[in-house]
């Protein structure tokens, strides 16, 4: 019996970003908002397979891929460590010291770039123990979010 010749049709030839399903899925990834989703992207395509937990959200790395507010930026970034898709590793020090995150479907690589006891706190998947928080009704523009210990799963 002959050999098979190996199909390269398939190749992508590039680098490529996989998302696992039970992100996509995940009642947290659903609740996000565009810019949410945009910031979880923008640093999941940083992820070479063997740098999670040296991934930048710094200003001067985002603004070229179309951020255009700093505020925006940061928002973003507290919804997604508060969902627990984005874990922060080391905290930013001025002038040029940025702070540095992992994506938790990803194992954390170790680096001595990381805060002291920043490897204990990882807990892989963390979106999948978080509760979604559901939107209280407020009278000014300014909505309100009930607190972790009050979360109610959202039907």
């Amino acid at each position: 019996m002959a050999a098979r010749k190996p199909h390269k049709g398939n190749r992508i030839g590039e680098a490529f970003l996989a998302l696992p399903y039970s992100v996509l899925n995940s009642p947290l990834f659903l609740k996000l908002s565009p810019h949410g989703v945009k910031l979880l992207l923008d640093v999941a395509a940083q992820y070479r397979g063997n740098n999670n937990g040296d991934l930048g959200i710094a200003w001067k790395l985002m603004q070229p891929r179309g951020w255009r507010s700093e505020a925006t930026l940061h928002k973003a970034k507290r919804e997604l460590v508060g969902a627990g898709f984005l874990y922060q590793t080391r905290q930013g020090l001025r002038p040029n010291t940025c702070s540095l995150f992992a994506v938790t479907w990803a194992g954390l690589d170790a680096s001595d770039k990381f805060d002291h006891g920043a490897k204990a706190g990882f807990t892989r998947g963390e979106y999948r123990f978080k509760v979604p928080l559901i939107v209280v009704a407020a009278t000014n523009k300014n909505t309100a979010l009930t607190s972790p210990a009050v979360a109610v799963k959202a039907a």
